[in-house]
């Protein structure tokens, strides 16, 4: 019987039938491959209720990209992620919390026993926060159930806390969130607050020196004698004075003119010195041109009396000493006129020359200083006033927002059950599987042992 035993077991391993070995294995080893999965199975439940669930909540935070910056999007998140993990905000969520000081974010069940028993028995008293080095080791308590990064290739930040309670899971990711906020829209306020403070104090300077500026021109306006506001009046004037002596200058040479026309012979019958006489002189030079003619044809009648034509000499004296007076008149007045525009030229130019006297002597360059010092600070102080009121309208403008608070979840983040269960097992059949085959080839070595033994001693 023990040969043929042998003989099975040596065909089996051997691979005459590898599917008959294979179940001989299966009938042979089968509490090995029932057992130790189970054994597995139920080591996973023992790890499920062992540790302490862990649960995630996770916020959202929305930045807004600045695209004045010359950084990339990726930079300027990566710039707002370590803010968020920074000493800051850490420290700020504890004191809004009020965790406690010896805080662990993934403390389980048997850490969280011997801790206490070590308090019981004095061996681990609590940290004073105050201390550099414990608060060090708070906040690095603190920041390990902390997570933070970009959701996909968006311009949101998550913050997610892991922790054994649904609830402080919550409490912090919503704090470390709202704490961040917070944290840049006081930034934003105070920078904003600062500008409208520095742009009080540059308005505040820019008033006194446009007051200094203006009192000094008004100084110089009224130093210099000139009935104007501006030196601009003062070039103004020049250029009207210049304009009226060339005017005058003009109406001086018609005056000449019509002057020389007196002293031509026969001005009396001149179309232009006619036009200068009165309507009444107009008529005797009418009346003086009739009676010559009358006086012409009366000497061009044969038999004509004396009489007839002394009466109409003597009327054509009398005409010719009335327009005589008129033409005189006349001169005279022209004369008056040409007096008058000389008068007037040299008032003028008295004027004139004392304008730009003035316009050549360091008042002058002064004074044209002064107003533009006035026109500059009047530019930059209305600059600030709307720059001021712009501030004062809108609203402060925060890069950072909430999009999403945390919510509780209801299962667990770790453990997961299924893929422990799962895992486990796995790892208990392949481990049994292997057990199995180990204990085979140890028999099958025993049974070949044993056979070859029997020769040697003759059984």
């Amino acid at each position: 019987m023990g040969n043929s035993q042998d003989e099975f077991l040596n065909s089996g391993w051997r691979g005459d039938s590898v599917t008959g070995y294979v179940f001989g294995i299966m009938r042979r080893q089968f509490w090995v491959l029932s057992l130790l999965p189970l054994v597995a199975v139920g080591l996973g439940f023992v790890f499920i209720i062992v540790t302490e669930p862990l649960y995630t909540a996770t916020a959202a935070i929305d930045i807004q990209i600045d695209e004045n910056r010359g950084t990339e999007t990726v930079s300027q998140l990566s710039t707002h992620i370590a803010r968020i993990q920074s000493d800051q905000i850490t420290m700020r969520v504890i004191g809004d919390l009020d965790l406690d000081t010896v805080f662990e974010s993934r403390v389980g069940r048997l850490r969280s026993g011997i801790r206490q028993l070590r308090q019981k028995l004095g061996f681990e008293d609590n940290v004073d926060v105050s201390d550099p080095e414990s608060q060090a080791i708070l906040i690095t308590n603190v920041l390990s159930g902390l997570s933070v990064g970009q959701l996909g290739d968006t311009s949101i930040i998550t913050v997610s806390y892991t922790s054994p309670s649904r609830s402080q899971a919550v409490a912090i990711a919503n704090a470390w969130a709202n704490a961040y906020v917070d944290l840049i829209a006081a930034r934003e306020e105070r920078i904003a607050a600062r500008r409208v403070e520095i742009l009080h104090t540059r308005t505040d300077e820019v008033s006194r020196k446009l007051a200094a500026a203006s009192q000094s021109a008004q100084d110089l306006l009224a130093r210099s004698g000139f009935n104007v506001i501006h030196s601009q009046e003062l070039e103004n004037r020049a250029e009207v004075f210049r304009d009226r002596l060339s005017s005058i200058s003009s109406d001086e040479t018609a005056v000449t003119a019509r002057l020389r026309m007196f002293s031509v012979e026969n001005a009396s019958t001149s179309r232009t010195v006619a036009s200068l006489i009165s309507d009444d002189a107009a008529e005797t030079r009418v009346q003086l041109a009739q009676a010559q003619s009358q006086l012409d044809q009366l000497r061009s009648r044969y038999g004509e009396s004396g009489a007839s034509l002394r009466q109409t000499e003597n009327a054509i004296a009398t005409l010719h000493q009335t327009l005589d007076l008129a033409l005189e008149r006349a001169r005279e007045e022209q004369e008056l006129e040409l007096a008058v525009l000389a008068a007037q030229r040299e008032g003028i130019i008295g004027e004139l020359d004392r304008i730009l006297g003035y316009s050549r002597g360091g008042d002058w360059f002064n004074l044209r200083k002064a107003e533009q010092d006035v026109e500059i600070y009047q530019d930059i102080y209305q600059s600030y006033l709307n720059q001021l009121e712009n501030f004062l309208q809108d609203d402060v403008v925060v890069p950072v927002s909430l999009a999403t608070e945390a919510r509780a979840s209801a299962a667990p983040s770790f453990p997961n059950y299924t893929v422990i269960l799962v895992l486990a097992a796995v790892t208990g059949i392949v481990a049994a599987v292997m057990l199995a085959f180990i204990r085979e080839w140890m028999r099958a070595q025993a049974v070949n042992g044993r056979a070859s033994a029997r020769p040697l001693t003759g059984g």
